[in-house]
């Protein structure tokens, strides 16, 4: 049977002609028949078409063409309908035998439509041609549907000429294809009006297509990008680094990367690009690249005009610190002069009424002190190297340190300074007692400076406490000269005073308020006042401090300071390098006190000059000094200078409070360095260092045996070997003092690192010839700096260590005498 239905299609795409496509209900029905009638045997002849009455039964072929969805007619030269099959039946909802004879006229209403059915099909009679063409049908309800029409001149056997119409609906199709030429046009119109640079470049790099942006940015027309690789718009510094990176995208097949570089365009302008591109496919092969790319010059510039920017803050910090560096040292060199001065008339034993002139020197001095630092606070405070602890300690210790402070300045004033701590308020809290402190002084210190009668409060009062927490409120209340309702808001600013008479009348920087509230605001307090002129002022600030889980204070004393016995210097000779003559006074008169031969020279080239001409034990050298400074001073004299000369210890004369002098100082060549204003005591032991005179025991003062050292820990070990504690001995004298030394000077800075550093390596060295008076003073100068708190008796600790040592060193001298040695 499947050749009947072979034969079947044959006769019907006879009839209906080849450019009628087969649907899938023609090919049903056709493996329909296949299944319905029986194969014949084959040796039954296959009847020739036509030749049996059931080829051409009407009815079967009706039946056929009926089972199609698509719209199946015959119409003669005047557009009359001849046949229709079923679906043109129910396209016009009427029945075949209504809709023969009609034409669509009759049938169909919309007159655009008709007019389109009547040119089609004349032309099709006419001109004898087949022609395909999508047309419209609107319903009576207005739904358009579209067919897709092949008409097609139809032979009878009288030579006459009839129109075969087969229209399959597209409708569906049509609204799809509608859907993405809309789809298209809104993405080509994104495109087009997008502000980013969008363009594909084939699996080779050339331009297939660029957007108008693209086209403007670049400064070319599409057409003329599409001769163009995408190289050619890289600047030359980057086109290198642009082709491996997309070298390596093409390696590893990653889809999508982002990189920005500098682009160039038509008329060579230089901009900056950031692209993502990513890597379009088919097949597993690569086909091209989609990039959607912005310029971002602008950002690129903000980015090196901020960059600009740091460098310039830098450059002022830079200038900040040159600043500081200057201003400590012009301050210094008159303390220096001052304080000098101050030493020298006080052990000549003044008069009486000397003692008001000494008094004033003090004081001055004493205020110099103040402006540096409050500066170098306030320095410190703004590049944001403050340092806060949380370690516990006792309210009524900060205030007793608060009225010893002012106790002898409240007696010369005749005011009463009054203190209150509230009864409810934990005997020890944690929290940063040295900053406590401090703001404390200030306070007390501004009430002071403006209160002439009356009384200054200080009072410490709970105003919240939590599970493991404590909230104190502080006022420091003055009967002063008050400040003014509209100065109230700016007092806290920097180098800022209630009026322009109040520095010319009671001093100060204007930072000291400045300080106070930065320091307070930092551990989350805050700060207030109020005041009335004439009446006084109350200020007020909260702190939080944390509760401890138990109380424990460490605490220590500190003996009292016993001046050691000077080693006379009789016959040293020493070059002083200074253009102070202030400075020059002060460190003659203590040089020719100990019997120092002095010459003075005013800059490095009068020192260059002297020293070869004569030979110096030492020289002290300043470090700024006209015409040559004391840095290029050094620097000549250790490389250019004859042999003996060169190796002069040089130990150099700074004012500077800088932590990275020592390091210049030591690049230079020089061997040491004092900081002024100097300790007496420090430069006679530096000169003493460097002159290698030797220590008769007959100058040393006379202590009682064994008060200092105890050499029982090296006798132990050494098994009494009198040679290795020679040795000990020997090594704790040449090398202590340095440490001490170094010490000092880190106290100076406040070089936290090296004071914890020098505190560890020197506890084990003391502990070797049995300093036992220095084992606490260690352990807590190792906890302060840890802590890096309480300065000023780290700095007491520092000079109290000094002191032990070089009473131990007397007493080690004598047991090396005692010895032998």
């Amino acid at each position: 049977m499947k050749n009947f239905s072979h034969q079947l299609n044959g006769l019907i795409r006879q009839f209906l002609g080849d450019d009628y496509p087969a649907d899938d209900r023609l090919l049903q029905l056709l493996r329909h028949i296949d299944q319905t009638y029986q194969p014949a045997p084959v040796s039954a002849p296959l009847p020739a078409p036509g030749s049996d009455p059931f080829w051409s039964h009407e009815a079967f072929f009706s039946q056929v063409l009926d089972t199609n969805p698509s719209l199946i007619y015959v119409k003669d030269e005047a557009g009359r309908y001849l046949f229709v099959n079923q679906a043109v039946a129910d396209l016009y909802r009427k029945p075949k035998a209504e809709i023969i004879s009609q034409d669509n006229g009759r049938l169909h209403s919309h007159p655009e439509e008709l007019r389109l059915y009547s040119q089609v099909e004349r032309q099709v009679i006419r001109q004898k041609a087949v022609i395909t063409v999508e047309e419209p049908f609107t319903q009576p309800n207005g739904e358009v549907r579209w067919f897709y029409t092949v008409k097609k001149p139809l032979y009878l056997p009288d030579g006459s000429v009839r129109l075969l119409g087969i229209s399959t609906e597209i409708t569906e199709h049509k609204k799809i294809s509608s859907q993405l030429v809309t789809n298209e046009l809104r993405y080509r119109e994104l495109v087009e009006c997008a502000t980013d640079l969008i363009y594909y470049c084939d699996h080779q790099g050339f331009f297939v297509y660029a957007n108008p942006v693209t086209c403007r940015v670049l400064g070319f027309t599409e057409q003329e990008l599409r001769t163009r690789h995408y190289l050619e718009f890289v600047a030359p510094e980057h086109r290198e680094m642009v082709e491996q990176f997309y070298a390596e995208q093409l390696g590893n097949k990653t889809d999508n990367t982002y990189l920005e570089f500098k682009g160039i365009t038509a008329e060579e302008n230089i901009i900056w690009l950031g692209q993502n591109v990513h890597m379009h496919t088919e097949d597993g092969q690569i086909n091209g690249f989609h990039t959607v790319a912005r310029n971002i010059t602008k950002r690129k510039q903000a980015e090196e005009e901020l960059i600009s920017a740091r460098q310039l803050a830098e450059d002022s910090t830079r200038a900040k610190e040159h600043f500081l560096s200057v201003m400590t040292h012009e301050i210094r060199t008159p303390l220096n002069a001052v304080i000098g001065l101050a030493h020298l008339l006080l052990e000549e034993n003044p008069l009486p009424e000397q003692v008001e002139k000494l008094q004033a020197i003090k004081f001055s001095a004493d205020n110099l002190m103040v402006i540096i630092s409050d500066i170098l606070d306030f320095s410190k405070i703004e590049s944001g190297k403050i340092h806060f602890e949380h370690i516990e300690f006792d309210l009524a210790d900060i205030f007793k340190g608060i009225g010893q402070s002012f106790s002898y300045r409240a007696k010369s004033s005749n005011l009463r300074l009054l203190f209150e701590i509230d009864p409810k308020l934990p005997k020890i809290v944690a929290g940063d007692p040295v900053r406590l402190n401090q703001i404390l002084l200030n306070l007390a210190g501004n009430a002071f400076k403006f209160t002439e009668k009356g009384f200054i409060e200080v009072k410490a009062l709970e105003s919240r406490r939590d599970k493991d927490s404590v909230t104190v409120e502080f006022r420091v209340t003055d009967t002063g000269i008050g400040i003014p309702a509209d100065k109230l808001e700016t007092i806290f600013d920097s180098f800022t005073q209630a009026s322009s008479d109040t520095t010319r009348i009671y001093g100060g920087t204007g930072l000291g308020l400045t300080i106070t509230r930065r320091i307070i605001e930092l551990q989350g307090g805050k700060v207030g006042v109020r005041s009335k002129v004439g009446l006084g002022s109350v200020f007020t600030f909260s702190l939080t401090f944390g509760l401890p889980v138990q109380s424990a204070k460490v605490s220590y004393k500190l003996p009292e300071t016993v001046e050691p016995a000077v080693q006379d210097l009789h016959d040293t000779r020493i070059l002083l390098v200074e253009d102070n003559k202030m400075n020059q006074l002060v460190i003659c008169k203590f040089l020719q006190k100990w019997g120092v031969q002095i010459d003075i020279a005013e800059n490095g080239l009068e020192a260059i000059n002297k020293l070869k001409e004569s030979q110096y034990e030492v020289v002290l050298m300043d470090l700024q000094m006209p015409q040559m400074d004391g840095y290029k001073a050094a620097q000549y004299i250790r490389t250019r200078m004859d042999a003996p000369t060169r190796a002069v210890p040089i130990v150099a004369l700074t004012a500077s409070a800088l932590l990275d002098v020592k390091r210049k100082v030591m690049e230079a060549g020089m061997n040491d360095f004092i900081t002024k204003p100097f300790d007496p005591r420090e430069l006679h032991l530096k000169i003493l260092k460097y002159t290698n005179k030797p220590k008769a025991a007959e100058t040393l003062v006379a202590v009682p045996a064994a008060q200092y050292v105890n050499l029982n820990y090296l006798e132990e070990i050494s098994a009494n070997n009198r040679e290795f504690i020679r040795d000990m001995i020997r090594l704790f004298i040449r090398q202590t003092p340095e440490f001490t030394d170094n010490l000092k000077t880190a106290c100076q800075t406040a070089q936290w690192a090296d004071i914890r550093y020098l505190a560890h390596k020197m506890k084990s060295t003391i502990a070797t010839v049995g300093i036992a008076e220095l084992e606490p003073v260690m352990n807590q100068l190792e906890t302060f700096a840890s802590q890096e708190s309480n300065l000023a008796e780290v700095t007491q600790l520092a000079n109290y260590i000094e002191d032990i040592c070089t009473r131990a060193y007397d007493e080690l001298h004598l047991k090396l005498a005692e010895m032998g040695d």
